[in-house]
This record gives C-alpha cells, structure tokens and sequence, in this order.
C-alpha cells in the first residue's frame, strides 16, 4: 500500500477515493433526512443531481449487514482478543455488555470487510454511555476518556469560516482536534439506534418556561421537515440552555444574593443584557430573569469568572477547562440550530455526550 500511494497517480487516486467516501460518510445523515422527508421526490431535477451521491450512498451501506447471533459471537471472540479492548479498559465496560448491546441492533451496521474496526466502534459508542451514566461527568477521568475518542477541546478555539457550512471542512477540522470519526462511520439508522441503546438519546429535562426560549424555530414547515435531526438538536439545546440558566441563577442567587448579576458580570455583560430585556419589554414580551438574555457563549464567562468559579461552581465542574471544552464542542452545532442548517453524525454524536454532561452536573 505504501507503493501505491508513493506512485503519484495511483495516490491521487486513493486520495480521491477517500475524500468521497470521507464526503458521503458526513452527508449521509442529512441526505436520508431529506429522502424520509419525501425532498428528494419533488423535484426530478434534484434526484438527477443527487443521483451520482445517492448511487455512492448506496454503495456504501451496501457494506454494512446485521450479523446474526452465531457470527456475532465468533466476531466478541476476535474482539476479546484485540487491542480494542485498551478502549473498553479506558470507560470501564466489559465485553459482555456489548454482547448484549448487539442484540437489539435490527439494522445493518457492522461493515462486513473490516468488521472489527466496526465493532469496536459501536462498543465505545456504548462504553462512553455507560461511563456518563455512572460516573460523575465532568470527573478528570471522564473528561480525559473522552478526549481520546472525542478530541482535546480545551484550548480557546478560533473557528474557521469554513467548518460553519462545509461538513468536509468540519469534519477534517474535528478530526485535527483529535476526533475519532470510526464512532459516527455507520448507517444513520444505525447510528441512532447504536446511541439509543447506549442511553445517549434519552432526552433531557423539559423546558423551563420562566428562563426564556433560546432559539426561535424554522417557520417554513417544508424545511422543519426536511431538518428532523437539527430541529431535535434545537430541542435538546433549548431544554439544556433553559435549566443551564436556572441552575446559574438559583447557585448565584443563592452564594451572592438576588441582585447578583449587577455585582457578580464579566465586564460589560450586565450593560448587555439589561439592553435585551428593554428592547423586549419594549417589543411586547414579558420580561423574564436577566439570565434569560445571556447569549450561548456568557455562560462560561459567568461560571468561570474566577471568584464566581472559586466559590461556586468549581464543585460541579472540576476544572474550568473541562467546562470550556464541553461549550466548545456543542458550539457549532448551537449555531447550525439558530441558521437551519443540517448537522451531521459527528454532531449528533457531540450533542448527545455534551448535553448528557452538563445536564448530569447542573439539575437541581
């Protein structure tokens, strides 16, 4: 293979093989939306235009199949063998675990010429579940777990204009901060199901109705439609962001007293938000606590401010690093909700283990 890809040719062309079946992998979710939808019949244009990705799309998932119950136990037995297990040795799982997570998998999703590769990715999409339900979530060895399979997010990201719209460019970005792209690389029904069983798809805690709706929805009900899996992304972060600020407002309420927010800001922060709610009021809505206007991007200045951080929540969080990882990686996907673009597996994947933390450190 190193020959191969040494004659130029020949590596451009593995080059190009890789970087579409790299595409199709990304966009896959988002085009069986589009297909559930009933999109991609009303315009005979449109099919024509997607057939040559449809035609790939379809190759690809020709590879998966749905082991049944004698070659899924050859299969753990392989598996028991490898150093797949460095990673389950990492969450704490055992392999019999898996073995029983494989069972309600009724859709194809093991890749039948690299099947272990597969397996192991579906055992730490289910180990990573397993580890938030029964640890704390923002201990050290949580966080730095996750960072193997999940990237090391911690340093202040400056994000590129490209990843907001290219989901290759997004990709590659995730991939360079240290994502591990063999989680998400299934069917998207079989994705869904791998991150159902893993108990990374039970929905958070509902809406509180006095902190404020974060995001406004699509109005277009053709494109709510089409959007299943961003607008169940905006739901998820909607319910995150109403109970994220609750839980700001009764801790500072209750370490500082009710007027917090004039004494307890970032610079500026409470000019801000004051301006918000006025501008409300004046619209005709009802004003709600001043916390209700905070943008996606106040609450880690308010948390991890350093007295605020010193005296309240450094007992939730661990370390404030930690915190700014977890907002950072739910961040595009925050942005891709309030401008109806569609997200793809990596995000869903990001959304789920993100928000199962946060919410896990912060209902109270």
């Amino acid at each position: 293979m190193k020959e191969l890809r040494e004659n130029s040719a020949v590596g451009r062309l593995l080059a190009d093989m890789e970087y579409h079946e790299a595409l199709i992998r990304l966009v896959q979710a988002p085009l069986e939306e589009l297909r559930g939808a009933g999109i991609l019949d009303q315009s005979s244009e449109f099919q024509e235009q997607l057939r040559p990705v449809q035609e790939m799309y379809d190759t690809l998932n020709a590879r998966f199949t749905q082991p049944d119950v004698p070659a899924a136990a050859k299969l753990m037995d392989v598996f028991r063998q490898s150093s797949a297990l460095d990673a389950m040795a990492r969450y704490g799982a055992q392999t019999h675990e898996i073995q029983r997570a494989m069972e309600p998998m009724h859709t194809p999703w093991l890749e039948t010429q690299e099947s272990l590769r597969w397996l192991a990715g579906f055992a730490e999409i289910h180990d990573i579940g397993t580890m938030l339900a029964r640890m704390p979530t923002f201990d050290d060895t949580v966080s730095a777990a996750l960072r193997t399979d999940l990237g090391d997010w911690r340093d202040k990201i400056t994000w590129p204009e490209t990843v907001l719209t290219d989901l290759c460019a997004r990709g590659a970005f995730y991939a360079d901060l240290g994502f591990d792209p063999s989680l998400t690389n299934f069917p998207a029904l079989a994705f869904q199901k791998s991150a159902e069983i893993a108990g990374l798809r039970r929905e958070p805690p509902p809406l509180v109705d006095a902190y404020g709706d974060p995001v406004p929805r699509v109005e277009d009900n053709d494109e709510e439609e089409a959007l299943v899996r961003t607008n169940m992304a905006h739901d998820w972060l909607q319910r995150l962001e109403t109970n994220l600020r609750r839980f700001i407002d009764a801790r500072m309420t209750a370490a500082f007293g009710t007027e917090w927010p004039d004494r307890q800001l970032p610079n500026g922060l409470y000019d801000q938000w004051i301006a918000k709610r006025e501008a409300a009021v004046k619209a005709g809505r009802r004003p709600m606590p001043l916390i209700a206007y905070a943008d996606f991007t106040d609450y880690e200045r308010v948390i991890c401010k350093k007295d605020n951080w010193r005296q309240v929540f450094v007992s939730h969080f661990g370390r404030p690093e930690s915190l700014r990882e977890s907002f950072q990686r739910l961040h595009l996907i925050r942005l891709d909700t309030m401008h109806a673009r569609a997200i793809g597996q990596d995000d869903e994947l990001l959304l789920y283990v993100e928000v199962k933390r946060l919410i896990n450190a912060i209902v109270i």
